[in-house]
């Protein structure tokens, strides 16, 4: 077996052993909390910023970081001291447009950007104590590409379910708010994008890719509890 066909048989078992952890976490025994409190519900905002890996950096070089980047919104549910379920939506830019485009009704207002919009579920560990709480998440999801028509006028397919994992840590305030920073991989199907390059003399052309995509996430921002005893 050549080293190509461990890594593609490698890449194709990750999903299924991500859907394996879920399936532990969502089941895991009730008696693994401890003391006399149990933890509530939060909600929460993250400021996050995008990281291209890969065939996608390649495409997406030459963007500014701050067309590289999105806004969260999470409900962290818990199911016992130790284990917590995620829901997770987030919206943002991925490349920015360099080509003028005078009129913006040719692509929908939304000119300046390569935009995107991503939501999922997922379940993690934490420790549930302690000035600083650290904790490792994974889950799957789904993330879709602003659409856009191809040579023919065709609309093309950007949208792809994904798979993630990543770890961070909560810091407990002396309020109900929480600071919350952590690091997250993402991982897609094949998704339509469309993206800046630069061809000869200078001149920046927007060309139409097809592939499998991959970026981190490192983000910052704040959870609000509530409930809990």
């Amino acid at each position: 077996m050549t080293s190509q066909t461990r890594h593609s048989s490698f890449s194709r078992s990750v999903p299924a052993r991500l859907v394996v952890l879920l399936i532990i976490v969502f089941h895991a025994p009730a008696h693994a909390q401890t003391g006399g409190s149990s933890p509530g519900a939060s909600v929460g905002f993250s400021l996050q910023q995008l990281v291209p890996r890969g065939e996608f950096r390649e495409n997406t070089r030459d963007a500014p970081w701050s067309h590289q980047g999105a806004l969260a919104f999470d409900l962290v549910l818990p199911v016992n001291s130790f284990v917590f379920v995620r829901l997770d939506y987030f919206f943002g830019m991925y490349d920015k447009n360099r080509v003028k485009t005078y009129d913006k009704a040719l692509c929908g207002g939304y000119c300046d950007s390569g935009s995107f919009r991503a939501g999922g579920i997922g379940s993690g560990l934490i420790l549930p104590r302690g000035p600083l709480r650290p904790y490792a998440t994974a889950g799957l999801g789904r993330m879709s590409i602003r659409p856009f028509e191809d040579e023919s006028g065709e609309k093309t397919d950007t949208g792809a379910g994904y798979w993630i994992y990543g770890a961070g840590v909560r810091i407990p305030t002396r309020s109900k708010w929480s600071i919350d920073v952590s690091w997250r991989h993402h991982r897609t199907g094949p998704i339509s994008y469309q993206h800046a390059e630069q061809n000869g003399f200078g001149s920046i052309a927007v060309v139409a890719t097809r592939n499998r995509i991959q970026f981190d996430m490192f983000t910052a921002g704040l959870q609000y509890g509530f409930g809990g005893s």
